[in-house]
């Protein structure tokens, strides 16, 4: 080691002495020689040295050695021309600029940075004038304290919400144009929840397939940007179906809960609700009713619910409720009654009390059947008297009187 320490005095010696005389068998120095003296620059710039190790070697810059030499460091304007940059003819280079570590800058030692940084980063600047923010006020080393490195948003915003990274800021927010929003990839909706909160719980509650969907999928901007609100027909094409060329869908569909549709618009609703549900128009064309000449609305005021039928009629009788009524009547087709086999008679008799008192009345086992025994599944459809009881008088007395009602007068209060 001592050896080598001599060695090491002997060649810097060399170099301070022997460089520059007029010795002809004097050997010319090679960068190998320098990192002899030198190896604590030698090893910065074998680590962070940049181009600065890769395109030039240490005499490039240090063609002199002292004493005898005086030129022992360049200008950076001798290979740094300010005709080639902007940047290169910000004055006091070294202010921010190692040699040895070019790229590794250390903004602390001036008072401003930004006249030097926008000289190379034009950009940003240009980003900063034309969306102005408090960021276009301050200084670039508020944030770059050292090239090329950036402080982390949350060192200065508080985030949206748990566990957001810088990371994810970026994905909406630019740094030197923070405003508008911009989505740069998948933004998760999670990132939107935490400053919509109400709609993301309207969304989660009633969104139907929307739920299943992004909110940037919709939202490919933000406010105050313009075109926030997609139309309806990015996703729902015209040509697909007839409800979706109607047109005007916000009239009636909130996106968030598309299906829990508001009816009461005080417009008519008919053309609208057809388009997606022709089956009920059929309906009310073949067997035309009331109900045929109503708008939707007035029962459906909001899809897609519906009115109870005991809201506008009476029922049949005190014991009946909604779902009872809807067992025999049709709400599109009411007067095409069709009922079950277990239907109570009493359902029946609040139209026809009269048969129903006859029925209480008769001696005749008439008086033990349901009114659906003899009247089987559609209203009015009447059994024929041989279907039970075939005949049992004398083929003569049939023959004369083909209508059992002739003699027994009403099968609901029989007369033998």
């Amino acid at each position: 080691m001592k050896r080598v320490f001599c060695i090491g005095i002997l060649v810097c010696a060399w170099i301070a002495f022997g460089a520059g005389t007029g010795y002809s068998d004097t050997p010319p120095l090679a960068d190998r020689d320098c990192v002899k003296c030198h190896p604590a620059e030698a090893d910065e710039i074998d680590a962070r040295g940049a181009s600065h190790k890769t395109e030039i070697g240490c005499l490039d810059c240090h063609p002199q050695h002292p004493p005898i030499g005086q030129t022992t460091v360049l200008s950076c304007a001798d290979c740094h021309s300010p005709q080639e940059s902007a940047h290169y003819a910000v004055d006091k280079c070294l202010d921010c600029h190692k040699p040895h570590a070019p790229l590794e800058t250390d903004f602390s030692k001036i008072d401003s940075a930004k006249a030097a940084c926008v000289s190379c980063h034009a950009e940003p600047q240009e980003q900063m004038k034309t969306h102005p923010t408090a960021h276009a006020d301050m200084d670039c080393k508020e944030c770059h304290a050292q090239h090329p490195q950036s402080a982390s948003c949350v060192d200065c915003h508080e985030p949206h919400g748990d566990n957001m990274t810088a990371a994810d800021c970026r994905l909406c927010h630019k740094p030197h144009r923070p405003k508008p929003l911009v989505y740069d990839g998948a933004v998760s909706s999670r990132l939107c929840s935490p400053c919509h909160d109400d709609t993301i719980s309207v969304l989660d509650e009633k969104g139907g397939a929307h739920k299943e969907l992004e909110c940037t999928d919709c939202h490919q901007k933000h406010p105050p940007d313009t075109g926030v609100m997609p139309e309806c027909e990015q996703c729902h094409a015209r040509e697909d179906s007839p409800h979706y060329a109607v047109g005007q869908c916000a009239g009636c569909h909130n996106p968030h809960s598309p299906a829990d549709t508001p009816m009461s618009r005080g417009e008519p609703t008919k053309s609208v609700c057809l388009s997606c549900h022709p089956e009920p128009g059929k309906q009310m064309q073949s067997a035309p009713s009331a109900h045929a000449d109503m708008d939707c609305a007035e029962c459906h005021t909001r899809h897609p619910e519906s009115a109870l039928c005991t809201d506008c009629h009476e029922p049949h009788s005190r014991a009946m409720e909604n779902a009872d009524c809807i067992r025999c009547h049709k709400p599109h087709i009411p007067k095409e009654v069709v009922y079950a086999d277990d239907t109570p008679s009493d359902f029946c008799t609040g139209c026809h009390a009269a048969e129903g008192v006859k029925l209480e009345r008769t001696s005749a086992k008439h008086k033990d059947l349901a009114c659906v025994y003899c009247h089987k599944e559609r209203h009015r459809s009447v059994f024929d008297c041989g279907v039970c009881h075939g005949e049992p008088h004398d083929f003569k007395l049939h023959a004369k009187y083909p209508k059992c009602v002739t003699c027994h007068k009403d099968a609901h209060a029989l007369v033998r």
